[in-house]
């Protein structure tokens, strides 16, 4: 898998694969349907826990051998998915009948949040959500397929949506990311090693950011015209649930404010409300990270300014014993390490940012400039949101309304899409956007881009645009601040 993962790194190596049948292979292992289930763990055997990732006896356990082939596998179809060429087209067909075909495995990953929290489980639903994501299963909404295929392929939309309360939280991952170095370290009184401990938290990064992605991907294409002004609407325009309950004496700033560090509820998380708390929350942990890759490169330039302290905190207990000099030059090795998964980790934000910035763009355009509300369409002999009344039935916008939750699985009802906005609702919108969206947010933004690196202005320069066309819609549709009432909880 090593060896192919190489070769599909290329366009050339990508193509001969494709031609090889490669992805048609992978979905006749037989492996890929035999993962352990949770309610195993208890029946393992000699093994101990099936998804163990601390192994605890010299044997593997079940989980770990799995991941062991599966891993490989589906870092290989990331590579091809990724790889640029006029085969990607191919590639995502093939990889999406592949998920099809192993849907009941690919359910099973993607539900695993609701268990314990591992590096391992993070690293393999990583790897799930990426490729998922990039094969764009799921997305073609408007078709109407009532086969099994079809419905495990809705089934694995509603789970990579459901994944937004939980993971598309910051106030969450520091929990997630300590959850799972406790299982590593268990056992042991050893603090976790600073490597690691960035490793893990691009994990849940890396997640989040393939979770919103799939949102961005998933609503600009809108039925089979990609150009077209059309496209899915996932979250509503209610914005009280980023508002805190401390609004009154905190001001327009309390919706970014609150300390809850639970899963949302998806009502919360499927809301305009909880994008800007969002996108607040991790400009601020860019410019976190970023400070933080300043203070690594001043201690690299000048390694001898480390206190003996720092440099025992830097290396194994192994090495304390060797001369300073030699600490020293360990300590700087692994600086260089963690300054590398800082600036991947300043990339991730980066990424996250602006994808949550052009969906919220999307929303805001919608709502503030094309939606009719219920009443309007009713009306016109229909009860549904419509930007047209004469569109086609297939290509409509969709207002997603999230389903009851129930205590064994938090989905998203897909066939509540299509109930709409009431006036009230537009109406509150726009009274509350303006202060929802501050100049301060605004600023925050920018500083994402002035952050990177300068060779990849041209890149970042896309905040920069959506930042003036979600002032602009705001500025000409929201209502006046002056005929702004307060807002009630």
């Amino acid at each position: 898998m090593a060896l192919l993962s190489r070769l599909a790194q290329t366009p050339a190596g990508s193509r001969e694969l494709l031609a090889a049948n490669c992805i048609s292979y992978i979905a006749q292992c037989r492996f890929i349907d035999l993962r352990p289930d949770h309610h195993d763990k208890h029946t393992s055997g000699l093994h101990g826990n099936v998804f163990d990732p601390s192994g605890t006896g010299f044997v593997p356990s079940v989980g770990d051998r799995y991941r062991q082939l599966l891993l490989p596998l589906l870092k290989l179809l990331l590579t091809m998915l990724t790889c640029p060429g006029a085969q990607r087209s191919e590639v995502k067909s093939q990889v999406t009948s592949l998920i099809g075909a192993h849907s009941d495995t690919f359910t099973s990953i993607l539900k695993s949040h609701r268990g314990p929290v591992s590096v391992a489980t993070l690293e393999e639903l990583s790897l799930v959500t990426g490729v998922i994501g990039h094969s764009g299963v799921g997305q073609d909404w408007s078709t109407q397929d009532s086969t099994a295929l079809g419905s495990g392929m809705v089934h694995i939309q509603r789970l990579m949506l459901a994944l937004i309360s939980h993971y598309c939280n910051s106030q969450m991952w520091s929990g997630l990311v300590a959850e799972a170095l406790r299982g590593e370290a268990e056992g042991t009184d050893v603090n976790p090693d600073p490597l690691v401990t960035l490793e893990t938290k691009l994990k849940v990064l890396q997640i989040c950011a393939n979770i919103v992605d799939y949102c961005r991907v998933a609503m600009t294409m809108g039925g089979k015209e990609f150009s077209s002004p059309y496209c899915r609407i996932i979250f509503s325009p209610e914005l009280m649930t980023s508002l805190s309950t401390n609004q009154s004496r905190d001001g327009p700033r309390a919706f970014h404010t609150s300390s809850s560090s639970s899963p949302l509820t998806p009502s919360q998380s499927q809301s305009l409300g909880h994008l800007i708390k969002q996108l607040r929350e991790v400009s601020d942990g860019y410019q976190v990270t970023l400070e933080s890759s300043r203070q690594i490169q001043r201690k690299i330039s000048q390694p001898s300014s480390l206190s003996q302290d720092e440099v025992l905190q830097l290396v194994s207990l192994a090495a304390s014993s060797l001369p300073l000099s030699h600490q020293q030059s360990l300590a700087r090795r692994k600086l260089k390490k963690m300054l590398s998964l800082t600036k991947k980790e300043m990339d991730l934000h980066a990424y996250i940012t602006e994808n949550l910035l052009y969906v919220l763009w999307r929303h805001l355009q919608f709502y503030l400039m094309h939606c009719k509300p219920v009443g309007w369409g009713q009306r016109h002999g229909s009860g549904r949101s419509f930007l047209h009344p004469t569109y086609h039935e297939k290509n409509r916008w969709f207002v997603h309304k999230p389903a009851k939750v129930t205590a064994m699985e938090t989905t998203f009802d897909l066939s509540s899409l299509s109930e709409g906005v009431s006036p009230g609702d537009l109406e509150s919108l726009k009274m509350s956007i303006g202060r929802c969206l501050p100049s301060s947010l605004f600023q925050q933004l920018l500083d994402v881009e002035e952050g990177q690196e300068a060779g990849r202005r041209g890149q970042v320069s896309f905040i920069q645009a959506l930042v003036h066309r979600i002032r602009k819609l705001v500025k000409l549709r929201a209502a006046p601040p002056t005929a702004t009432p307060a807002l009630v909880t």
